[in-house]
């Protein structure tokens, strides 16, 4: 049985069958029945607490825990840690396999650690002294479909590609906050960025923003457009309709949990405990082969059976349209340059020009427009 308590992490195999992590155990789902592994069953390790899992070619699973990465392949169970390997930390919140079979995880704090890479028996630590990180500290990883590796840190958002690395932070990007807490990846290849800004007193803080994969190319698309939501994104996934799912409610008592994207519309709704109005937190969501969405809460796991004709529905009767949101950058006096919701740049001239630096905000056709001052 799965135990009312915080579901950190969820994923589907290859069979179709559905994983969860939580505080001191793991559960598989194979559509009827659910097992359960413990430290009292299996070979996970004590005060486990599983915050990721990926899986690897040979359908493996790892898991990134607070008690070491664990790798667990159907039979029987390895637990690597500082006592027997070249990690940093029992500490781990990310975890990701690339198309290599190589195993990307977090192991870094403000002290130790960064970046590492297990590649079969060979171990790898990227840190700020010895890679382009500006940051140990690894929120989320997510490989995309050239094999890219995108790294959310504390300090800005890496993009990896071979031997090439780059780091986007507010500095040569549009992100608002340096830290990266949550990554996506859609079905046109874009990778969707998730900022919580939770350690902002501004309950409308965070960003929602989305990036070519060469990273040349962001744009806004913030869930609180539906006037419901909050940007504060926790977790973030796509189905197979190409619809993205977030939660955006996360640890601030919002009343509403969860925002849908069907490519041109968002909107939000609450998943409330019994008839109580409290919704539940959702701190992660996978999607299973049947495009049911399951949702890991704070207390325990809830699944969605999508029906299609009714989410539809709802964006006919509820659906907001997006207002994209540029990063101006000042070209003269008299010009600025900014990107469109395909890319391609554009400026804006004589008396639209406000501000050496600001945001445009307009809808998807750019012909209504408004210039807000960032400060």
């Amino acid at each position: 049985q799965i135990p009312k308590t915080w579901i950190y992490a969820i994923n589907t195999d290859d069979s179709g069958r559905v994983w969860a992590g939580w505080v001191g155990g793991l559960g598989v789902f194979d559509g009827n029945t659910w097992k359960v592994f413990t430290k009292e069953n299996s070979g996970l390790p004590i005060n486990l607490l599983i915050r990721d899992m990926a899986f690897d070619h040979k359908n493996a699973l790892w898991l990134g825990t607070d008690s070491g990465l664990v790798k667990y392949d159907s039979t029987s169970w390895t637990v690597y840690t500082p006592e027997n390997s070249p990690m940093e930390l029992f500490w781990i919140w990310a975890v990701a396999v690339d198309k290599d079979n190589n195993v990307w995880f977090g192991n870094g704090n403000h002290d130790v650690g960064g970046l590492m890479c297990l590649s079969g028996n060979e171990w790898k630590l990227f840190t700020p002294e010895n890679s382009s990180l500006k940051s140990s500290i690894i929120y989320d990883i997510l490989i995309d479909s050239s094999n890219t590796i995108w790294v959310g840190t504390e300090s800005g958002l890496a993009r990896i590609y071979g031997n090439s690395w780059k780091i986007y932070d507010r500095s040569n990007s549009i992100l608002p906050y340096i830290w990266i807490d949550d990554l996506g990846l859609d079905m046109e290849g874009k990778i969707w960025v998730g900022q919580e800004a939770i350690y902002s007193s501004d309950l409308g803080a965070g960003a929602l923003l989305t990036v070519s994969p060469d990273g040349n190319n962001w744009s806004f698309n913030n869930p609180s457009q539906t006037g419901k939501a909050t940007n504060r994104i926790r977790a973030i996934a796509c189905d197979k309709r190409g619809y993205m799912w977030v939660s955006t409610n996360f640890d601030i008592g919002g009343d509403y949990a969860v925002s849908i994207y069907n490519k041109k519309q968002w909107i939000s709704f609450s998943l409330s405990k019994g008839d109580t109005s409290r919704p539940y937190a959702v701190i992660s969501i996978a999607v299973d082969k049947h495009n049911n969405i399951w949702f890991g809460a704070y207390d325990g796991l809830l699944m969605l059976k999508q029906d299609t004709s009714a989410i539809d529905s709802l964006f006919a009767k509820e659906g907001v349209g997006v207002k994209r949101e540029f990063r101006l950058i000042p070209k003269s006096k008299k010009e600025m340059l900014y990107h469109d919701v395909l890319g391609r740049k554009s400026s804006i001239k004589g008396d639209d020009v406000k501000k050496a630096i600001g945001v445009l905000i307009g809808s998807d056709n750019i012909k209504t427009k408004k210039i807000v001052t960032v400060k």
